[in-house]
Protein backbone atom coordinates (compact mmCIF):
# COMPACT_ATOMS: atom_id res chain seq x y z
CA UNK A 1 0.00 0.00 0.00
CA UNK A 2 1.43 3.47 -0.88
CA UNK A 3 2.36 5.50 2.19
CA UNK A 4 2.78 9.28 2.41
CA UNK A 5 6.14 10.41 3.86
CA UNK A 6 5.81 12.68 6.90
CA UNK A 7 7.75 15.65 5.47
CA UNK A 8 6.52 15.40 1.89
CA UNK A 9 3.82 17.35 0.16
CA UNK A 10 2.10 18.08 -3.09
CA UNK A 11 0.66 21.23 -4.66
CA UNK A 12 -1.85 21.02 -7.49
CA UNK A 13 -3.36 24.08 -9.20
CA UNK A 14 -2.14 26.45 -6.45
CA UNK A 15 -3.63 24.33 -3.65
CA UNK A 16 -1.82 22.22 -1.07
CA UNK A 17 -3.01 18.64 -1.42
CA UNK A 18 -2.94 16.37 1.60
CA UNK A 19 -2.25 12.78 0.64
CA UNK A 20 -3.38 9.89 2.78
CA UNK A 21 -1.79 6.44 2.82
CA UNK A 22 -3.06 4.22 0.01
CA UNK A 23 -4.70 6.95 -2.08
CA UNK A 24 -4.62 7.03 -5.86
CA UNK A 25 -5.20 10.33 -7.65
CA UNK A 26 -6.23 11.21 -11.19
CA UNK A 27 -4.65 14.53 -12.27
CA UNK A 28 -4.67 16.77 -15.31
CA UNK A 29 -1.04 16.57 -16.46
CA UNK A 30 -1.31 19.98 -18.12
CA UNK A 31 -2.05 21.71 -14.80
CA UNK A 32 0.73 23.16 -12.63
CA UNK A 33 1.84 20.67 -9.98
CA UNK A 34 4.73 20.27 -7.57
CA UNK A 35 5.85 17.44 -5.30
CA UNK A 36 8.54 17.74 -2.63
CA UNK A 37 10.20 15.69 0.08
CA UNK A 38 12.05 17.47 2.90
CA UNK A 39 12.38 14.40 5.10
CA UNK A 40 14.87 11.56 5.33
CA UNK A 41 12.41 8.87 4.22
CA UNK A 42 12.44 7.97 0.53
CA UNK A 43 9.28 8.81 -1.34
CA UNK A 44 8.12 7.02 -4.47
CA UNK A 45 5.64 8.48 -6.90
CA UNK A 46 4.23 6.39 -9.74
CA UNK A 47 3.01 8.26 -12.80
CA UNK A 48 0.93 6.68 -15.56
CA UNK A 49 0.52 8.69 -18.76
CA UNK A 50 -2.72 7.58 -20.41
CA UNK A 51 -3.70 8.25 -24.01
CA UNK A 52 -7.35 8.36 -25.14
CA UNK A 53 -8.28 5.22 -27.05
CA UNK A 54 -9.12 7.22 -30.22
CA UNK A 55 -5.66 8.79 -30.20
CA UNK A 56 -3.89 5.49 -29.55
CA UNK A 57 -5.56 3.97 -32.65
CA UNK A 58 -4.13 6.58 -35.05
CA UNK A 59 -1.90 5.49 -37.89
CA UNK A 60 1.70 6.79 -37.89
CA UNK A 61 1.76 10.41 -39.05
CA UNK A 62 -1.96 10.99 -38.35
CA UNK A 63 -2.85 13.77 -35.90
CA UNK A 64 -5.57 13.85 -33.28
CA UNK A 65 -7.72 16.86 -32.29
CA UNK A 66 -9.53 16.74 -28.94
Amino acid sequence: MPQAAVDSGFHYRDEAAVKQDGEVWWLDGKAMQEAYNHGWEERIQLVFDLVPRAQAALAPGETWAA
